[in-house]
């Protein structure tokens, strides 16, 4: 991150903010992981007047390739902090980058001013945390002997289609913790090799950083 010499005036103005600001509304609802999330409008209609109030300016703006740049300013010093960072779209076309910007945006506002734009999931993290393993392809042979031991009667999974939703939420998945859900919560895609591909290439870029 990078900031002024000092940011007395803009840490405080920052607390004024967090006082001023109310309950950001989570009117929008993640298909995949049937979730409540505040939207980018809601939140940017939520901080706008707290922002005024507070003294604070808070921009936003593309850099180089898939990167974004968040700066907030302290009107009345010049103080200042920023930072950027680079996420890669699930597609790279203009619905895809159009898609990851507002994204990257949404989260860096969410970060930079502490905001609460995630429905609270109560500890289920933690409880799939005690269950979880690491996400490997079954090799052939495993899968062979996986159906060997069904019984005739039982119901295998059935197989669903990849969709956009899905390729998007391995694409943003935070955690490798999260890739394990995700596999673990749709077996009907465990045997599309593009589905499989995407969880490995994700986890190697988290296990990477």
């Amino acid at each position: 991150m990078e900031k002024s010499d000092s940011i007395k005036n803009i840490a405080t103005a920052l607390v004024k903010f967090n006082d001023l600001v109310g309950k950001i509304g989570k009117g929008s609802t993640n298909p995949f992981f049937k979730s409540k999330y505040a939207a980018l409008p809601d939140i940017l209609d939520a901080i706008n007047e707290p922002l005024h109030q507070a003294g604070l300016t808070l921009n936003q703006f593309p850099t180089g390739v898939n990167g974004l740049t968040t700066i907030i300013i302290h009107a009345d010093s010049g103080e200042y902090m920023l930072d950027t960072y680079v996420m890669t779209p699930t597609k790279n076309d203009p619905q895809g980058i159009g898609s990851c910007i507002t994204y990257q945006r949404r989260y860096a506002i969410g970060a930079i001013l502490n905001l609460n734009i995630d429905e609270d999931d109560d500890g289920n993290n933690g409880s799939i945390a005690a269950k979880a393993k690491e996400v490997t392809e079954p090799s052939t042979q495993q899968k062979v002997d996986a159906l060997r031991k069904v019984p005739v009667q039982a119901e295998l999974p059935t197989e669903i289609a990849l969709t956009d939703a899905h390729k998007e939420a391995i694409a943003h998945a935070p955690t490798t913790l999260m890739l394990t859900s995700i596999w673990n919560e749709h077996k009907g895609l465990q045997a599309n090799d593009t589905f499989i591909n995407l969880i490995k290439e994700r986890r190697a870029v988290l296990t990477a950083k």
